[in-house]
């Protein structure tokens, strides 16, 4: 009986300190990852730091995929993830109605 116990209590100490290297690398991984934001990468060729992929603008890409930065349209409200899709939506959607006012005008 004594026997089982020490082996019980051998495997529950191993259970505890994988447990704590394992919180300690978890906690690692976040504090790095939480201190990127989207203005911390160039805008120029490179390779995500969160999913490896090799991409031409890289802190847009950052932005648009893995740092959501909710941002509502200026002229409609309507919100978009990041500031370049609601920039290109407005220069697309938006870009119209300022011609068809600036026809009407003359």
């Amino acid at each position: 009986m004594i026997y089982i116990y020490g082996w019980l209590i051998f495997y529950l100490e191993i259970l505890s300190c994988l447990y704590i290297y394992v919180r300690n690398i978890i906690t690692w991984i976040l504090n790095i990852t939480l201190s990127w934001t989207a203005g911390s990468f160039k805008n120029g060729p490179g390779i995500c730091p969160f999913c490896n992929k090799n991409v031409q603008k890289l802190a847009y890409h950052v932005e648009d995929k893995h740092i959501p930065n909710p941002t509502p349209c200026t002229e409609c409200g309507k919100v978009f993830s990041s500031i370049n899709k609601m920039r290109a939506h407005r220069s697309c959607s938006h870009r119209q109605q300022k011609d068809i006012s600036a026809a009407s005008f003359f």
